[in-house]
């Protein structure tokens, strides 16, 4: 009998390759002020790749030690288990060598998040040939340290000067992993960076709409119940659009269609049954009290957000963008153009 076994509320990767994780801080000596703390520059970063695990590697936790035990970050309620959980990572496993790396996609978070917000999802790709890296924005309510202790904060309220102070994160960071493409001890040669596409859950859809809107190096944008709100996106954002593929995925509440709408091509709407907004992060075991649902909403999600990654960086198209699929009964609304 195993005495530890792994438990998780995650749906398991679905890709070939097994998941590596590393941590990282990265600092940018020309911002202040992160976290309320005059003198911090200090960005907590999350990657997640395809590995080649040695033998006698660990499974990573589901949140780092400091965040599982964090009674801010996991409620009261969810004590008892959160501690326990393991994600489906490898943690620091060697990088599965490839000679021209793997395309990137970079995660913004929710408002009230944190940059594990899309870890399922994360591990997915990963596991697909992806690279995801997930970046704490300041307004995180918890993040780590460099000295491993943990940052607190309320969660600030959204604005269109929050979303781009978001966008010089990702600006900063896109900038960073060219460095760590040279240099990082696991993660050197990772990085296929001509092939980079964005995607957000909430605020960070909409982060990742003005960010994808204004960076050419970005080829593709995925945003997750995002509602493009007036009073956190840019008017230039909601008059002119973004030229490149989007793929929008929502609850059937949510009928923003921004980036569908002022698209001209390659761009995806879809609704999904049964949803709540919840659903659209890895933490949708904690708002939505029906797990069977939300894991298959995740399980739904995981597929479009691969077909649609496949289709626009890699050339592959397994046609599951062509219209409705009985796969994937819970789509109400899928419109493309």
């Amino acid at each position: 009998m195993n005495p530890t076994p792994f438990v998780t509320p995650s749906i398991p990767p679905t890709g070939p390759y097994p998941v590596g994780l590393v941590r990282r801080f990265l600092f940018d000596p020309s911002r202040r002020n992160r976290f309320g703390i005059s003198t911090n520059n200090s960005f907590f970063v999350t990657v997640w790749y395809p590995a080649s695990p040695a033998s006698g590697q660990k499974v990573a936790g589901y949140d780092p030690e400091q965040h599982a035990n964090e009674i801010d970050g996991q409620g009261l309620m969810f004590m008892d288990r959160a501690p326990r959980f393991a994600s489906y990572s490898i943690l620091d496993a060697p990088l599965r060598s490839r000679t021209d790396g793997y395309p990137v996609v970079v995660n913004s978070h929710c408002r009230g998040c944190g940059g594990l917000d899309q870890e399922n999802l994360a591990e997915n790709l990963a596991s697909h040939g992806y690279v995801t890296v997930a970046i704490d924005h300041a307004d995180a309510p918890i993040s780590l340290s460099p000295d491993g202790s943990v940052f607190r904060q309320g969660t600030p309220a959204g604005s269109v000067a929050g979303t781009l102070d978001r966008v010089k994160d990702l600006g900063f960071l896109v900038n960073e992993l060219g460095r760590l493409n040279q240099e990082d001890s696991v993660l050197k040669g990772a990085f296929r960076l001509p092939s980079l596409a964005v995607m957000g859950w909430s605020w960070g859809a909409d982060t990742i709409y003005e960010y994808s809107r204004l960076e050419s190096r970005c080829l593709a944008a995925i945003s997750l119940d995002g509602d493009a709100d007036p009073t956190i996106v840019t008017a230039e954002a909601l008059r002119s659009g973004l030229q490149k593929p989007s793929l929008t995925m929502n609850t059937t509440a949510n009928a923003a269609d921004v980036l569908f709408k002022l698209a001209v091509r390659d761009a995806y709407f879809t609704q999904i049954t049964g949803t709540i907004h919840g659903d659209f992060g890895t933490y949708g075991w904690q708002l939505n009290p029906n797990l069977p649902s939300s894991q298959e909403a995740q399980r739904t999600i995981h597929a479009y957000v691969l077909s649609f990654l496949n289709k626009h960086l890699k050339g592959e198209d397994d046609h599951l963008l062509d219209g409705k699929s009985p796969a994937f009964p819970r789509v109400s609304t899928f419109k493309k153009k």
